[in-house]
Parts: structure tokens; sequence; C-alpha cells
């Protein structure tokens, strides 16, 4: 047992880095693939209107979810959230992408889809929060959530979104 903990407190850096590193090249992802989704349909519509429409479908879903997704990162198996979340996010980016390419999407189901991506992230970002926790020691876990807001503050202001709304005005 005590061998088991010396040497989960020797592994527990690389494991929460390459965690947290891939959790936010996933977050980079989705923040681009909104903005994309979210620009398409406005550049496709010309109208304030859809492109409204499609910024509720991006947030509202995902900030409804994530009430009930701390439910289900405490009760479930955290692991199997987020790999079901992001294997699901991502599943939806490539059927939207092989539509594309054949001239099949419409607005609506743009709309469905970014509505669906929404929720994957609504239930994907409390069970990511709720894994730090078990797997970096307590004395160190302020520095590891430091770094990973510092991530996500990067990959949000990499994101074309944020340039776009930052700097088009």
């Amino acid at each position: 047992m005590i061998r088991k903990i010396v040497q989960w407190k020797k592994s527990w850096k690389k494991k929460a880095y390459v965690f947290l590193v891939s959790q936010n090249i996933s977050l980079f992802g989705s923040l681009v693939t909104s903005f994309a989704i979210t620009w398409h349909i406005s550049l496709a519509t010309n109208s304030a209107t859809w492109m409204a429409i499609a910024t509720i479908c991006t947030i509202l879903p995902q900030i409804a979810v994530s009430l009930v997704g701390g439910f289900l990162a405490d009760n479930y198996s955290r692991k199997m959230l987020i790999i079901a979340a992001d294997g699901g996010i991502a599943l939806m980016t490539v059927v939207l992408f092989v539509m594309n390419l054949k001239g099949t999407v419409a607005i609506g189901l743009l709309l469905l889809f970014t509505a669906l991506r929404s929720v994957g992230q609504g239930i994907q970002a409390p069970a990511v929060s709720a894994t730090y926790p078990t797997i970096v020691p307590e004395e160190a876990l302020a520095t590891v959530n430091g770094h990973n807001q510092t991530m996500v503050s990067v990959s949000s202001f990499f994101c074309p979104n944020d340039w776009w709304r930052n700097f088009s005005s």
C-alpha cells in the first residue's frame, strides 16, 4: 500500500499534465469548431437573427447541462463521461465535416449539431474539473488548477471567436 502511494506521488505530474494539455487541446478544437459553425451560418444566411440563434445553441445547452454535469461527475465514472462526451463531440464534428463535403448541410442541422456538441461540453467540463483532485496531490492542486486556468484563458484568447469578438468592433 505504501509503495503504491510513493509510486503515485512520483508519477502524478506526467499524468496530470498530459491530461491538462490534452483537455485544453480538445477545448481549443471545440472553440474553433463552434466559431466556424456560427460563422458559416452568418455567411450563409446574412442574418443577425440566425447568428444569434447559433450563438445561443452554442452556449445555452452547455450552461443548462453543466448544472447536472457536476452531479454526473460525482456519481458516475468521470473517465467514461469524458470519453463519451469528447468522443460524441468528435463524432459529430466528423459527421458535419463529411456532410459539408457532400454539400448536404442545412442551417437547422447545423443548429442541432451545435446544440448537441454544447451538451457534450456541458458534461465534459465538470467531469474534467472533478478529475484533477483525483490525479493531483492536495498540496499541488492549486498550482495545477492555476496552470489549467491559464491554458483555458490562452485557448480562449487564441480562438478565432474571441479574436473576432475583441477586434471586430
